[in-house]
């Protein structure tokens, strides 16, 4: 009984449950997180999405399982820089906006992900490329876009140091993405993931190894509760 109940908020289907309402309730939608589901798995919850007209957000989404999904569902657009696969939304105006800025070429797909994510949100953003500390002047052209900017996401490897020298710069929040990038003693982010909650840039916030999609999420919620 009580899943007939939850019908309108839940589209089960025989592997999954799909939040179908959640971008109603909390403003993010629900994302697929890809990398470890397999294709016909992936079909199923695309066709149970669209069925519902739920919002379709894929991440983590490889070549292969793309090229699967596209060739069995029509209107879908994929980024393979990002790894992601969606279904447009209806346009709408975009709001605020966001610096993404990142260390090195290396975090392009983190870059990219956070990119893809505020654009499907309704979000303005700014995407400052390979501005790490090892040529900390390299962020100098980019001051009056940081600061004009209501939450800079920053995504970095190796020791994770951009997101504190940014913080020193900018009077809003910098959402810190540790990527897992950099040579052994980094430990796949992990040095990065440590420097960053260790920072002493008190507007720093710290999402987890790689979360990208996550700290898009958390910038577009600050964007929209300001008002636009």
């Amino acid at each position: 009984m009580l899943r007939k109940d939850l019908s309108s908020l839940v589209e089960y289907i025989s592997h999954s449950s799909l939040d179908i309402r959640r971008r109603e309730r909390t403003g993010i939608i629900e994302a697929v997180y890809s990398e470890f589901k397999e294709a016909p798995v992936l079909l199923d919850i695309a066709r149970a999405l669209l069925r519902r007209k739920a919002p379709l957000f894929f991440t983590r989404v490889n070549p292969a399982k793309a090229e699967f999904l596209l060739n069995h569902l029509k209107g879908l657009l994929y980024v393979p820089e990002a790894q992601i696969l969606y279904k447009p939304l209806r346009k709408r105006k975009k709001t605020g906006f966001v610096s993404v800025v990142s260390a090195g070429t290396s975090d392009r797909l983190y870059l990219e992900e956070a990119c893809v994510t505020l654009d499907f949100l309704g979000n303005n953003f700014a995407k400052i490329c390979d501005v790490g500390v090892a040529g900390v002047h390299r962020i100098l052209p980019y001051i009056r876009i940081l600061r004009k900017s209501r939450s800079v996401i920053v995504i970095a490897g190796m020791e994770g140091a951009l997101p504190s020298l940014i913080g020193g710069i900018v009077n809003v929040p910098v959402i810190a993405v540790p990527s897992p990038v950099g040579y052994g003693i980094s430990a796949g982010g992990f040095a990065a993931l440590l420097g960053m909650l260790s920072s002493c840039s008190p507007n720093v916030c710290v999402v987890n190894i790689g979360n990208s999609f996550g700290a898009a999420c958390v910038a577009s919620l600050i964007n929209h509760k300001r008002g636009g």
